[in-house]
């Protein structure tokens, strides 16, 4: 497994034939052009692209990082903000050596979409760093005439598909095997899985989060077996001040947080919205911002299953484990070069422990993504999952998808899908959130009571107790559809 020590996003603005750049951290998107006439709708974007300690493995886990790109056009006249739709053929792009463009075409798993693609290493490595490769994607459906473009890349983990254990045999509040105590294996993703307290059906030894829930998970409820990808670190300060910034003045209004509290530094007014310590990750972030920002990323939540596996992978769970594998946890609050993209903590890390921030100590807020990881740091230090996804103990409180009940109107979230994100937000009279009606309650006004019991904050957050940031617990299934000062998350596709 290997890890990077920063970032996630950067976007490239493009405006008519003045092309500029900028860079954010190990990730870097330079060198933007489009080709082709204003009146053709179909253009050829073409940009750098670098970070660094690419790798893709094939030997455990098997598995790779990516970078999510996708595109956006203003109209020069409007200044309204449109998805761009890229050929969904791979041939139809192209890369410099040693990377490939990859368009994901699963049918079954509806990611035929045309929404953006992935830029990854084409040949198995440890760990390299990509310098200056040139990319180049074909722009389909594009309006004609003179538009603004932004290119924006997220960095991901592949999860490959394959069974895994939810529940780590822990007595209370955790997913097991039926009457007992033991995990439940999960072997098939297109498949019901039958609840029940006997043996064979999943159960829960908690009952807060299961009211209702008498029949089967249904089969369109995505259950961590099926491969995905996820963001590697938890969405950051920069990347949402970016969704700010393309999106409607009316909607960002309704998304956007600026009280600058717990180590929040968004700060502006629409479109010029600024965070001081961008590569922090985002705090006072509900359920319905969430919601927005992967419908705009044409991503989609993940569910606590997914979570769940992305922490553990296929290996047998430890009882009371954190993301790291194993069940010991090491405060971290000695923060040097604070809210610059050198952030680090100087914190000793015993043997067997691994590093976390929590139980809201000074300085008291979320830290840098990738915080612990660096060329040096294993697993434990850095605080990674199996899979090499960065900060799912801790930092932030992240929102998932939850089973709760199977009764409505509280049944929203084990009737969820895998339906992605369009790029697209909803506008008057109820502007800035997500157009995808089938994501639990994502589009309830915020702060809207009882009625979001398909959500639950996974992995523990910087204020949160050991035993909630434990990878199987199922602690905090109620109302988090408000701003919450620990609360963030991260999407998958």
């Amino acid at each position: 497994m290997k890890t990077l020590n920063i970032i996630k996003s950067i976007l490239i603005v493009i405006m008519a034939t003045l092309f500029l750049s900028s860079s954010a951290n190990n990730l870097t998107i330079d060198s933007v052009k489009v080709i082709g006439a204003a009146a053709a709708t179909t253009k050829q974007i073409e940009f750098k692209i670098g970070w660094a300690m690419a790798w893709r493995m094939i030997t455990q886990p098997s598995n790779h990082d990516a970078v999510w790109v996708f595109v956006k056009y203003k109209d020069c006249g409007s200044n309204r903000w449109t998805h761009v739709k890229l050929n969904p053929s791979a041939a139809a792009h192209s890369a410099d050596f040693p990377l490939e463009v990859w368009a994901d075409t699963s049918v079954q798993a509806g990611k035929i979409d045309s929404n953006g693609v992935f830029v990854r290493l084409s040949r198995p490595d440890t760990s390299c760093t990509i310098s200056n490769k040139k990319v180049t994607l074909e722009m389909n459906n594009l309006a004609p005439g003179e538009h603004d473009y932004r290119v924006f890349g997220i960095e991901m983990v592949y999860i490959p598909r394959g069974n895994f254990y939810l529940g780590d045999g822990g007595a209370t509040n955790t997913f097991k095997n039926g009457n007992t105590n033991n995990p439940f294996l999960v072997t098939k993703e297109f498949d019901t899985i039958q609840w029940a307290n006997l043996l064979g059906r999943l159960y829960s030894s908690g009952n807060v989060l299961n009211v209702g829930l008498t029949a089967a998970i249904p089969a369109a409820f995505p259950k961590g077996y099926a491969e995905v990808y996820c963001m590697k670190y938890e969405v950051s300060q920069g990347q949402y001040v970016d969704f700010l910034n393309t999106i409607s003045i009316d909607q960002a209004a309704t998304r956007a947080y600026t009280g600058g509290l717990w180590r929040n530094t968004i700060s502006g007014n629409w479109p010029n919205y600024a965070s001081v310590t961008p590569d922090r990750a985002n705090n006072y972030m509900c359920w319905a911002d969430l919601c927005a920002y992967l419908d705009w990323a044409c991503l989609r939540p993940m569910t606590e299953f997914e979570y769940e596996k992305i922490c553990r992978g296929p290996i047998n769970p430890v009882q009371g484990e954190f993301a790291w594998g194993t069940n010991l946890i090491q405060n971290m609050t000695t923060v040097v070069l604070d809210g610059t993209t050198a952030e680090r903590c100087t914190d000793a890390i015993p043997g067997g422990y691994g590093a976390a921030n929590y139980v809201w100590v000074a300085p008291q807020g979320p830290y840098r993504v990738g915080i612990f990881s660096s060329t040096t740091t294993s697993r434990r230090e850095a605080g990674a999952t199996y899979y090499g996804v960065m900060e799912m103990t801790g930092n932030i409180d992240e929102n998932v998808i939850s089973i709760y009940s199977g009764v409505a109107p509280f049944n929203q979230g084990v009737n969820f899908t895998r339906k992605l994100g369009n790029g697209e937000l909803s506008f008057t009279p109820t502007p800035g959130y997500t157009t995808q009606t089938s994501w639990t309650n994502g589009t309830l006004p915020d702060g809207t009571g009882a009625a979001d019991r398909g959500v639950m904050f996974k992995g523990g957050g910087c204020n949160s107790a050991a035993a909630n940031c434990q990878v199987s617990a199922r602690l905090g299934g109620y109302n988090y559809n408000r701003a919450y000062n620990t609360g963030g998350g991260r999407g998958v596709r």
